[in-house]
């Protein structure tokens, strides 16, 4: 059962990994860039042509609105909370108590308790042997 809690955890922690970066700041920070090579491209064109200030006045919104796109999607990761990334043998630590927690309400009543210990690959049982047996008989 441990073994199949950990390869579920395997599977989990790899769609994790690979993740990556929110579709909608890459659609942003792309418009912004073609923004600003736009607004560069109209720049170098307006010097060309001294008498098209239309050309110029275009670059001029093009990259604020380049700038303005960066800055809020700057303000907008800054605001985000960071989760710490948690760990393969967390994933099965948590999993693993979770699991156990189920398990030893029924088995604290035999007189065992199942647990993990952090740090370490093993499992843990607890006997209570001052716990009397469920069936009187079996002594």
């Amino acid at each position: 059962m441990a073994s199949k809690l950990a390869s579920k955890c395997y599977a989990k922690k790899k769609i994790f990994d690979k993740r990556g970066v929110n579709p909608t700041m890459k659609f942003v920070l792309t418009v912004a860039t073609l923004m600003a090579i736009a607004s560069l491209w109209t720049i170098y064109e307006s010097f060309n042509n001294v008498d098209n200030k239309i050309l110029a006045y275009v670059s001029h919104v093009l990259i604020s609105a380049s700038l303005l796109s960066v800055f809020i999607s700057l303000i907008v990761n800054w605001r985000t909370k960071v989760v710490a990334p948690i760990t393969f043998n967390q994933m099965v630590k948590n999993d693993l108590d979770e699991f156990f927690g189920a398990i030893n309400i029924e088995a604290r009543q035999k007189g065992l308790e199942w647990g993990t210990i952090d740090g370490h690959y093993w499992l843990e049982l607890k006997i209570n042997l001052k716990k009397e047996p469920v069936n009187p008989a079996v002594k």
